[in-house]
């Protein structure tokens, strides 16, 4: 069996994050080879811990190794300092990293884990990069095939496109996952050649011992005499890093609380997938008028997720993921998105003919407009089938470019 090291295994704070690396092992499992990820997290992590038992709960057989770095962006200041420095030191003066080396030697294949990580405009993406790409370079010595899963862009300013174009070149091939960022990415760098894809969590496959946990777990969610609509709430910047300025989250918030207050006939249930959206969607529901119908729902396994959002008659979403999630259980979606998260959110959702909207444009937005222009899900099942296939030979690919 052929052996597949993936950089990185993410945690299960955000939903998403984990989304993509369930929907890459069912990839790889197709193409037959045994899978190993290298955590995001060191082995003293709770993270760690966390994603570990989550990943063999569902896939005993698949192997999870400690990370390379110890980052938390959950720390104090004084600690995200020292992390970044203590990477950057073993960046710029390297030494030998024979745990990862060998790791690297035992494989067939080195896989950059999908997401939304080709971006650069500050110092912390710099410092970001280097580390992140720090097994890369190692692999690339060691004369692996590298292959980039589905990634987005975003800002990328002089410093970023040198230290992106260092990377870049190293890989056998490189995936995008949406047509925005392909377009963006293939202008920015003409001399790379890059693939267009789609988001790895639309490999995820229904999951029967998901579906039982679902009906165990909220057995009273859905309303089963009204349409129920899922909304997930986002104030956070882009990575989740920081809010959004005060006047656009307002902006945000009164959009869904107008479409709520106009439609009183539906259950809302307000879903939590990733932890830094708990106080704004908490306070979101104290705005609504007393007798509307709606829940809160925090759950952060991507499995028992997609079982909710098929229960759902649309989404309405800031998540990127909570909008695939939905989209791969074929329950249709409109994003309402800030421009400051790149150009992920309507990339997918323009490859899918999602309606979507920027309020920060203007507030007067009308989501019934929206729904109004929502596709049948036979048109979301053909675009998911279409946009998978080019991840399916992922050999083929690199034969191709060589």
């Amino acid at each position: 069996m052929k052996k597949a090291l993936v950089f990185y295994l993410y945690g299960c704070r955000n939903a998403g994050d984990m989304a993509i690396c369930l929907g890459l092992i069912e990839v790889l499992k197709k193409q037959n080879y045994d899978v190993t990820f290298v955590s995001r997290f060191g082995d003293a992590e709770p993270e760690y811990i966390r994603s570990c038992e989550y990943i063999h709960s569902y896939y005993p057989q698949v192997n999870v190794k400690p990370g390379i770095f110890k980052f938390d962006r959950e720390g104090s200041v004084s600690q995200k300092l020292l992390s970044y420095m203590h990477g950057l030191c073993k960046v710029v003066n390297p030494v030998k990293d024979k745990r990862i080396k060998e790791l690297i030697a035992k494989s067939d294949v080195v896989f950059f884990n999908g997401g939304n990580l080709l971006r650069a405009d500050k110092w912390a993406d710099y410092l970001r990069l280097c580390a992140l790409f720090y097994p890369i370079n190692m692999a690339y010595k060691a004369k692996k095939n590298i292959i980039c899963m589905p990634q987005s862009t975003a800002q990328i300013n002089k410093i970023g496109h040198f230290l992106l174009n260092r990377y870049l070149k190293k890989f056998d091939q490189i995936y995008i996952r949406e047509s925005d960022s392909y377009q963006k990415i293939s202008d920015t760098f003409p001399h790379i050649r890059f693939k267009k894809s789609t988001d790895l969590a639309f490999f995820i496959r229904d999951n029967d011992h998901a579906a039982v946990c679902f009906r165990q777990k909220y057995p009273d969610l859905i309303n089963k005499k009204k349409s129920n609509v899922a909304l997930i709430l986002r104030h956070s910047g882009i990575g989740d890093i920081g809010l959004l300025p005060e006047e656009r989250r307002r902006v945000l918030m009164k959009v869904l609380r107008r479409f709520i207050v106009d439609h009183p006939e539906n259950a809302y249930r307000i879903v939590v997938q990733t932890e830094k959206d708990r106080a704004v969607s908490s306070a979101f529901i104290g705005m609504l008028p007393k007798e509307t119908d709606v829940k809160l729902v925090e759950e952060h396994d991507a499995f028992l997720l997609r079982e909710l959002y098929k229960q759902m008659q649309f989404t309405v979403s800031m998540r990127l993921h909570a909008c695939i999630l939905s989209l791969s259980a074929l329950t249709p979606v409109i994003g309402i998105f800030d421009h400051a998260w790149g150009l992920k959110n309507s990339g997918i959702l323009s490859d899918f003919a999602m309606p979507f909207v920027f309020p920060q444009n203007t507030d007067c937005v009308d989501i019934n407009d929206l729904v109004r222009q929502l596709p049948a899900s036979e048109m979301i099942d053909a675009k998911i089938k279409k946009y998978a296939d080019a991840l399916l030979n992922l050999e083929e690919d690199i034969e191709h470019e060589k």
